[in-house]
């Protein structure tokens, strides 16, 4: 596991403080809290083992190694917050990224979707002849503003059903065509 934990995208941040005063009451545990459980074994045995061997005089060993745990503890609880807010910050980077490509392009499912609706209201006498040929033409200006996502032969493959159906004239998939290839 890395520093970080993360659950569903979610990071959890380390409180520095309550990293250090848990390896205060319990050698090893700020490791833990930080998600190093080998780190956390080796200095509670220590401790443990250091208690166990030198009886009175483990305060030599013992105080120093708590010292160093509370230390550690604080020291990579700061570090992980620090690894927690870059990668927070190249997230938010990539949805900045990813919703200017959204505003500068056209899916072709988006596309084909306003065309068909506005066919489909035309069909059902919703729109008439007029109201129906301004609105497609405020549709297919969004090609003049936006790029296609897809490969032009996969937003061409995509306008099949309209083509069929006459809900694009020749002169308007050959403006199309013009357009994205």
């Amino acid at each position: 596991m890395s520093d970080i934990e993360a659950t569903n995208d979610v990071i959890y941040e380390k409180k520095p403080a309550l990293a250090g005063f848990l390896s205060l009451i319990c050698c090893g545990a700020g490791q833990l809290y930080n998600g190093d459980p080998i780190k956390a074994g080796f200095m509670f045995f220590g401790c443990v083992a250091g208690a166990v061997f030198l009886g009175i005089a483990a305060w030599l060993l013992v105080i120093p190694l708590i010292l160093y745990s509370v230390v550690d503890a604080v020291s990579c609880a700061k570090k992980i917050n620090a690894s927690a807010a870059k990668i927070h910050e190249r997230k938010q980077v990539e949805a900045d990224e990813a919703a200017k490509i959204v505003a500068s392009t056209v899916s072709a499912q988006e596309f084909v979707g306003q065309l068909e609706k506005l066919h489909r209201l035309f069909s059902s006498n919703l729109l008439n002849a007029e109201e129906y040929t301004e609105r497609k033409k405020q549709v297919l200006v969004l090609l003049h503003t936006r790029t296609p996502r897809e490969p032009a032969e996969d937003f061409l493959a995509a306008l099949i059903p309209l083509v069929k159906s006459e809900a694009l004239s020749a002169e308007e998939t050959a403006q199309i065509k013009a357009l994205i290839l």
